[in-house]
């Protein structure tokens, strides 16, 4: 190699160096264990610390729903998994995760959810979540099963409201043939 080619290589060498040093941060990069932290308070927005904060599960649940319905809808997904795995009995929920079920077309989930609904008394809030369940187990497959809540239903809702009595046993009949 000639002298020339290696002053070449040292200038160029000497220029990398220059250019790195331009670029190098001025503080030093994050630990592993900030990266973590930070990284699990990101996909875990919501601590239990927000809710000694005043935040209630209603309120948790009403941000998850905005989430689902904005551009980041596994976020608010993640959220409610989250508080029906806190607490399982938390109707808006699980109501919620049933409705976000039927609409990705995971129906057996949505008989889960909305079977819990109505086990933890949440006719009262959602009076019409037997009519969905009904509607997610025909989806399923299961037409006898969806024909008994249909008929239950029937018992549940205002016999006054004629138009939604004539639907629901249209229903029915429409099913039993």
């Amino acid at each position: 190699m000639s002298s020339k080619n290696k002053q070449i290589i040292l200038i160029a060498l000497s220029v990398l160096l220059v250019v790195l040093f331009l670029f190098m941060p001025e503080q030093p990069l994050e630990t592993r264990k900030e990266i973590k932290a930070k990284a699990s308070t990101e996909l875990n927005p919501v601590s239990g610390d927000d809710l000694t904060k005043g935040r209630s599960i209603e309120a948790r649940v009403q941000g998850a729903i905005q989430s689902v319905q904005s551009e980041n809808p596994m976020a608010g997904i993640q959220e409610l998994l989250g508080i029906v795995k806190e607490d399982s009995t938390q109707v808006d929920a699980q109501y919620y995760l049933g409705l976000f079920s039927v609409q990705t077309g995971q129906f057996e989930k949505a008989v889960n959810r909305f079977e819990k609904v109505i086990t933890f008394a949440g006719l009262k809030k959602y009076p019409d979540v037997r009519y969905q369940l009904a509607v997610c187990l025909e989806e399923v497959g299961n037409k006898e099963a969806s024909i008994e809540q249909l008929e239950v239903y029937l018992t549940e809702i205002d016999p006054a409201d004629s138009e939604k009595v004539d639907a629901v046993q249209s229903e029915i009949s429409r099913l039993r043939n």
